[in-house]
């Protein structure tokens, strides 16, 4: 059995929330948006 935890949610918000990663990018939607 595997469980997943929170890690599941935190790896998609860096995709909208990259400073999350400590990275200076825009996110997904924003990167799209240009």
């Amino acid at each position: 059995e595997i469980t997943i935890g929170k890690e599941r949610y935190t790896a998609s918000d860096a995709l909208f929330q990259p400073f999350i990663l400590g990275l200076e990018e825009h996110g997904i939607v924003e990167q799209l948006l240009r």
